[in-house]
Order: structure tokens, then C-alpha cells, then sequence
């Protein structure tokens, strides 16, 4: 029996979102041949309660930026919720409009129809990224994490993880950007080590040394920016640590899958 398949993307302006429409559509139409699927766009460049629909089974409705995509998630499922009462084994699809950019436009489009299938049999499905050793948020240990810009799932599996857009309050800041991390924190050394690396260029101890595209130092003009941005990667990866926690399993769509961690790994953090 063909699932019904609902699609919620993200955009931050309407041509990003269109492109990523355009990808995203045929996409769904290959490997769901045979399912209706419908689609709310929820765009984050607007709030308030406008709504219009934009095609046959696809609405467009005012965002909620707060965490980014995450709240803009929450608000696209209540909307879809509301609207349509999904099934509970219905398949979900999150993305948001980066998928339509160079490096994130093949996986999409190649998407392996054997990965995605796991979603019905309850997995979180999408490009899996990792960091060498397990870490510690908000008390839970992770090693891996699925890359949110694209998200697939079983509507039931989604629904007992809201709310996507975490909340989380500043005790894991310091009061202004000479000390980010507030002490004593709730993310380990070895995950603040990391983030430090990854997004302002922090001194690499050779186990961990890449580089957001947009790195750039912490500094008082772009302190704020930067903790809105951290927290929508803590709700990337609490979304990851938190199915595990649940017992959901994660599943690669790399050409090349990475092995997943076992639950029973997810024990020892690095401090």
C-alpha cells in the first residue's frame, strides 16, 4: 500500500524555495510513484497567519524564524496536522531551501529508494554527519546526527519528537562573547571543542579540523548571530541524540553509507 506523503520546506525568500520545489517534486514523484503527495511551503522571511495556495496540493503559509528551520518545522506539521490529519504511518518529508544548492543538489536528487524506505519502518533517514568521538548536550550523548536540510520519516516518528525547535534557554552562554560557554555547561569539552573549531577557527588538535563555509572569529559585532546559529545546530543535533535516546535508529543516504553507532556505543564522552 502506497503511503501518503507529506512534504514541509523551508524557505527564507520565495525563489530559494522554488528552486528547492522544483527539485524536491520529482524527486518524491520517483520514489513514491503511486502517492498524493501534498506540500505546505512555510516561508520564515514572513510571519502571521497568511496562507495561499501555490499548486495542486501545496500551500504556502507564513514562518515562524525563531530556531529557523526547526520552528518553521513545528508550525508546517501543526498546519499539516491541522489541515489534512495525516496518518500516523504516513511519510513525512522536512527540508528546507538549501537543498538546492551545488553541494546538496545531487544527494537529493539520487536519493536511494532502498534508504528511504526505512523510513516506514521507523528510522530517521538523510546524510549522516559525525564527529570523531561521542559528545555530551543537554545530557544526552551523540556521535552522529542527520544533516537537516533534508529529514525523512514516518509521520508518527516525527510527531513523538516534537517540538523540533527545542527550547533552550542562555544558561549555555556566557555574558558576552570573550567566554561563549558558560561554566559549568551542558555540553561536554570535547563537543565545545568542536564548535569552536568548526564555526570561529579555534585552535584544532588534529582530531577535529574543518571548517563552516561562513567561519569567521567571535567577536562582539557578531556574538548574537553566532548564539542564534549555535542553537539551531544544538536542535540539529538534539533532534539526532533524542531518536536515539527513543531508540530510533538512523539511516545514510550516502552513496557509501557511514557505519551508525549501536545505542549501546552512545555511553563514553570525551571531556
Amino acid at each position: 500500500m502506497t503511503p501518503e506523503v507529506y512534504l514541509v520546506l523551508i524557505e527564507f525568500g520565495q525563489e530559494p524555495g522554488r528552486a528547492a520545489l522544483e527539485l524536491l517534486r520529482p524527486t518524491l514523484g520517483r520514489l513514491f510513484p503511486d502517492a498524493n503527495v501534498r506540500a505546505v511551503v512555510v516561508d520564515n522571511a514572513h510571519d502571521g497567519d497568511a496562507q495561499m495556495s501555490i499548486g495542486d496540493g501545496i500551500d504556502r503559509v507564513s514562518g515562524d524564524n525563531t530556531l529557523r528551520e526547526f520552528s518553521g518545522w513545528d508550525r508546517g506539521m501543526a498546519w499539516l496536522e491541522q489541515r489534512y490529519r495525516p496518518a500516523r504511518g504516513a511519510i513525512a518529508v522536512l527540508a528546507n531551501d538549501t537543498v538546492a544548492r551545488a553541494d546538496k543538489h545531487g544527494r537529493v536528487h539520487d536519493l536511494p529508494a532502498d534508504r528511504v524506505a526505512a523510513a516506514s519502518r521507523g528510522a530517521l533517514v538523510g546524510w549522516i554527519d559525525e564527529y570523531p568521538r561521542m559528545f555530551e548536550l543537554f545530557g544526552l550523548t551523540v556521535r552522529q546526527w542527520v544533516d537537516t536540510s533534508l529529514v525523512i520519516a514516518e509521520w508518527r516518528t516525527l510527531v513523538s519528537l516534537l517540538p523540533l525547535a527545542q527550547p533552550l534557554d542562555d544558561r549555555v552562554f556566557g555574558d558576552d562573547w570573550h567566554t561563549l560557554f558558560r561554566e559549568p555547561s551542558p555540553l561536554s569539552g570535547n563537543y565545545r571543542r568542536y564548535l569552536n573549531t568548526y564555526f570561529f577557527g579555534g585552535r584544532a588538535n588534529g582530531e577535529f579540523e574543518h571548517a563552516w563555509y561562513a567561519q569567521q572569529p567571535l567577536s562582539e559585532q557578531n556574538f548574537e548571530a553566532f548564539k542564534l546559529k549555535l542553537r539551531s545546530v544544538f536542535c540539529e543535533h538534539l533532534l539526532s541524540a533524542r531518536a536515539r535516546a527513543r531508540g530510533i535508529p538512523l539511516v545514510d543516504i550516502r552513496p557509501t553509507p557511514l557505519a551508525i553507532d549501536l545505542p549501546s556505543d552512545c555511553r563514553v564522552v570525551a571531556s
